[in-house]
């Protein structure tokens, strides 16, 4: 019996903890965007990817708009950058731009609408699928808008791994006054130093994700414990 109260309570600490990190809209987020307000694919644009860490796969393909910055060409340069406790690396697009995160010691890259964020974490005690439902749990009550997409197992590069991705609401459109939406997926790494987990933070407004999602994959792919 005191084994599942403690556990209850690492799941509601971790909660806590991690939430900070979605939720929120990207840094420069364009709010006139008219396709971000609902999963209408305005047509055009590439096929969207999926299903992956990233991706629950059915998402649209993001509307031709002349905006190239929000899709993805497949030759992107990627670069390594280290966080500063030297507890891992990761792979950001060189052209992005690189940044601190929101929380000590956290890696930031963000372009136009979509961003990412890594950083390390307290596992308190559990395992990559624990914490992604330890977050899920977070988010039964949230806000409106907030809607689970897929939660998964996964590895990244055959460390144990699992990702929560959902759909939330962050501000309104100043044209239409119709809630702008977003797309975050929040993946957990482990097999790292003990009692940590490695974790990412990818978020784009809905109807841009799914063609990012190419992008965020090359990312998290670039993930590495040191």
């Amino acid at each position: 019996m005191k084994s599942k109260i403690y556990i209850l309570m690492a799941l509601i600490i971790l909660a806590l903890t991690i939430t900070a990190c979605g939720g929120k809209a990207p840094a420069g987020a364009n709010p006139a965007l008219p396709a971000a307000e609902g999963g209408g694919s305005g047509g055009g644009g590439e096929a969207a990817r999926g299903p992956s860490l990233t991706n629950p796969g059915g998402l649209p393909a993001a509307p031709s708009s002349g905006d190239s910055a929000n899709s993805q060409s497949g030759e992107e340069r990627m670069v390594k950058a280290d966080d500063p406790a030297g507890l891992f690396s990761i792979l950001f697009v060189d052209t992005w731009t690189q940044a601190s995160g929101s929380t000590p010691g956290s890696l930031r890259s963000s372009q136009n609408n979509g961003y990412v964020e890594a950083e390390v974490i307290s596992a308190q005690g559990l395992t990559p699928m624990q914490a992604a439902q330890a977050l899920d749990a977070s988010h039964a009550n949230g806000a409106a808008g907030d809607q689970k997409l897929v939660i998964q197992d996964g590895n990244v590069h055959g460390l144990p791994a699992a990702s929560l991705i959902y759909q939330y609401e962050a501000g309104t459109n100043p044209v239409t006054g119709n809630a702008l939406k977003f797309i975050a997926s929040q993946i957990f790494i482990g097999g790292g130093p003990a009692d940590k987990l490695g974790h990412v933070t990818f978020a784009a407004p809905y109807a841009y994700y799914g063609d990012l999602s190419g992008i965020f994959d090359n990312i998290l792919a670039g993930f590495a414990w040191k």
